[in-house]
Formats: structure tokens, C-alpha cells, sequence
């Protein structure tokens, strides 16, 4: 089974020009030199196929056929095979010049939320996985996809989950935590066999993750969110009035590098994280969620001076990297997670970016 990934524009070229020049080195088609600023990584795993490039399309979908061997090598049968999707970093330059399919390709993770799977997809920005498990009668173990290249999934990895639906559980190495909905669990280094259930396959509980890289072992815990003492923000006269819940961070127990709560806005507000700002030091993923059904987030990315924006719906995930701003308007009130890892867990750590100059 094939690996599936993303790829995105850099070094200043367009992401056509690089897909296309990955796929004619892998096939044979050209020379070498317009793979240059390839990393080789990239160059050993992908092709495409013959027929999406010559139309210079990108599906997303890869072939790894004529590297049959290679990938035997590298990814022994031996290991759980949960092929995962990866989106590449891209920058800042690139961003602002993408059209909105390629935008919404490289910043924007949609249909991960599928009832009964459970679905990984991994971002090369601070080497971050978001997950969706969607257990119904049948619990979901936590799969362990075989790009990651450990024993089991949190060998060396921490994650955060936040239950986005009805009741459910989460069983850690025998131990099972109750998980209403809002609840958050998290996740430590050498946590091996984690399974999520739903209490009523009726009223599905939906499980959102997010895991970073990390460097030592913290105990599970769960933060019930009926324990939880949200911070106010915002006012009605400025539409921004909403709920900020922090669960999992520094001031309530440690983990390695993960912070992670969730914003509800209040009835009549529409807009989030206003004004908006950066974070230099960490990369931040929001996924979206009690978006009404005909209803969309105007998610604004991109540099302050340089904005673009992504339409985006219930349940999906918008990323945004170090470089990126990141706010978003609402045709109704809605609620998202917000996640980030990085090397500063300060709260309060972020570059202001005033709205007199935005453009």
C-alpha cells in the first residue's frame, strides 16, 4: 500500500515547477538539475504518475511502484502499515502567490472526520500529526503509521485529545478515562496501547488529536471540561465576545511541548483572535468545529502585509505556520480547538499584528 503525500512550493519556485521536476527525475523524463533544492528525502520516495504529469496536475496522490524495493527496506513488513499523508512546510513567499486550490491544499485538512476510522495526517512544520477517530460499536485503536518509524504511535511522541462529540472512552495501557464531550486526555511519551470508544454508537463521540515530538515521559492525564474555569475575551460591540479554555498547558501540569484548549464564541460574535498575531517561535493548527451546517469561517493566513484567506467548514483544520497570522470571521457564532508546539509552551509568547496594518 502506497504512501500518500502533499507536497508544497519551495525555494521561491512554484509548487508546478517543483512537483513536476520530482516527478520527471523519479521517472526518468529530465535531467537532475531541476532537482537541485530537492531534498533528497523527497526525491527517494515520490513519483508521480505518468499521466498527472504530463497534464503538470496535483491529486495528491503518489506512486512509490518503481521503488518497491527501496520501500521494503525502509518500512519493513514487520511494522503496522497505517499509510499517512503529509503536508510539506512552505513558505512564506510561496504562500502569497498560490492560487486558492493550491492554498487550500497546503494549509487547509478536510474529511479526516469519517464515522468509524480513525485518520492521521502529519505536517512537516515542528513534525506535527493531527488524528480524527471516530469510533461507532466498535472501539478504534490508535493507529501507528509507518512514516512515523517507531514500535507504537507515542514511543516518542506526546498528544493532546479533545472529544468533539457524544460520550465516549479512552482506554491508556489498561486504564480507561470517561470522556464527555469538550473533555481533553493527554497523552505522554510511552503511552503504548490507546483505544477510543463511543458510548452510544447513536451519538458517536468524535476524537480530535494533536501530537508533537517528545523529549521525556509525562503521566496522562484528563481534564474534564466541567473542571475547566474558561478566560472571557472580547466584547459584543466589537463581535469577538467568546469562552477561551486552556486544558492542556504549563500551568496546570507539564508536557514536553504541547499546548492546546479551545475557543467558543458567544451568539452574535463572528470573529476570533482579533487583532491578530504570529507566533515566531511555534506553529498553531485550529480545527473548526460547531460550524453551523450551511454555514463557513473566513480563516485569514499569511503575512500581515501579504493576507490570504481559506473558506473553511465544521470540522476542519486550518495550519498555520510560525510566519503565518491567523484569525478568522464566522457567518454565525462557532467554536475551534487550538493546538501548538514549538519550542516556547508561553502562552503569552506571540507578535502582535496591528490591524492599522494589515493588508
Amino acid at each position: 500500500m502506497g504512501l500518500c503525500f502533499e507536497q508544497t512550493a519551495t525555494s521561491g519556485k512554484s509548487f508546478d515547477d517543483i512537483s513536476n521536476a520530482r516527478a520527471a527525475a523519479l521517472a526518468g523524463t529530465t535531467n537532475t538539475k531541476d532537482v537541485g533544492s530537492i531534498c533528497a528525502r523527497d526525491a527517494m520516495r515520490i513519483t508521480h504518475s505518468a499521466s498527472e504529469t504530463a497534464r503538470g496536475q496535483r491529486s495528491g496522490q503518489f506512486s512509490l511502484e518503481p521503488l518497491r524495493g527501496l520501500r521494503q527496506s525502509l518500512f519493513p513488513s514487520s511494522l503496522p502499515r497505517h499509510p499517512m499523508r503529509t503536508l510539506a512546510s512552505s513558505s512564506s513567499r510561496a504562500a502569497a502567490v498560490l492560487s486558492t486550490d493550491q492554498l487550500r491544499a497546503e494549509f487547509l485538512a478536510a474529511g479526516l472526520f469519517v464515522p468509524g476510522a480513525a485518520n492521521l495526517l502529519g505536517w512537516e512544520t515542528d513534525r506535527t500529526i493531527m488524528g480524527a477517530i471516530s469510533p461507532l460499536a466498535t472501539p478504534l485503536s490508535l493507529p501507528n503509521p509507518a512514516e512515523v518509524r517507531s514500535a507504537f504511535f507515542l514511543e516518542r511522541r506526546e498528544a493532546g485529545v479533545i472529544n468533539l462529540g457524544g460520550p465516549g472512552s479512552i482506554t491508556v495501557d489498561g486504564t480507561t478515562h470517561a470522556m464527555e464531550s469538550l473533555d481533553a486526555l493527554y497523552l505522554g511519551r510511552g503511552a503504548k496501547d490507546v483505544a477510543f470508544a463511543s458510548r452510544d454508537p447513536a451519538q458517536p463521540a468524535r476524537f480530535y488529536l494533536l501530537s508533537y515530538p517528545a523529549h521525556t515521559a509525562h503521566p496522562v492525564r484528563h481534564v474534564p471540561i466541567k473542571d475547566a474555569k474558561p478566560d472571557r475575551l472580547g466584547a459584543r460591540e466589537t463581535a469577538n465576545e467568546r469562552l477561551l479554555y486552556k486544558l492542556i498547558h504549563p500551568g496546570a501540569f507539564p508536557s514536553c511541548q504541547l499546548v492546546m484548549g479551545f475557543t467558543r464564541l458567544e451568539p452574535g460574535s463572528v470573529w476570533n483572535t482579533m487583532p491578530p498575531h504570529t507566533h515566531p517561535r511555534r506553529s498553531e493548527v485550529y480545527c473548526y468545529f460547531n460550524v453551523p451546517a450551511n454555514g463557513a469561517v473566513f480563516h485569514f493566513m499569511g503575512e500581515p502585509t501579504a493576507t490570504r484567506h481559506l473558506v473553511v467548514r465544521d470540522l476542519e483544520i486550518a495550519l498555520s505556520p510560525p510566519w503565518s497570522t491567523h484569525c478568522g470571521c464566522g457567518t454565525a457564532a462557532y467554536a475551534f480547538v487550538w493546538g501548538m508546539g514549538g519550542e516556547n509552551q508561553e502562552f503569552s509568547d506571540m507578535d502582535p499584528a496591528p490591524v492599522a496594518g494589515l493588508r
